[in-house]
């Protein structure tokens, strides 16, 4: 979703994955995201390691990195468990350095997207606030 509005070739799969979280269909889902793992490979979706404490500092804004470059989004997620859920489905995506949370909703309604642009997210952009964004920065101290 980089400069607010570019596209992602993997919107059917987040929506038929969240679909069948939605209806409570985790062994279809189990099925669905082994198969995905064939495709893209296993390093897709990896959690923290156990030993890792994940945390987020949250700032005014959408992310950028350090040099203050917006930085790519995925197509967004419709949640239900608030910023909570968010913050899990970054911690789940492997590359995932940031989310971005509109609480009003933003594209086609979501309000959650993950920042995993090869640039870390560093902060919020500084500029004028963009709907009503807020970022937040994974922070992994071992």
């Amino acid at each position: 979703f980089g400069s607010r509005g570019s596209r992602n070739p993997h919107l059917a799969f987040q929506r038929l994955t969240a679909s069948l979280v939605m209806s409570g269909s985790f062994a279809r889902l189990a099925v669905v995201i082994a198969a995905s793992m064939l495709v893209v490979g296993a390093d897709a979706l990896q959690p923290a390691a156990p030993s890792e404490r994940v945390s987020y500092t949250g700032y005014d804004n959408y992310c950028v990195s350090r040099m203050g470059e917006d930085l790519t989004q995925d197509m967004g997620h419709h949640t239900t468990g608030g910023q909570a859920e968010c913050e899990a489905l970054c911690d789940a995506r492997n590359g995932c350095t940031a989310f971005e949370w509109y609480e009003a909703g933003w594209y086609d309604g979501h309000k959650c997207f993950l920042v995993v642009d090869p640039k870390p997210a560093q902060r919020g952009c500084r500029g004028a606030l963009w709907r009503d964004a807020k970022c937040f920065v994974r922070n992994t101290a071992k």
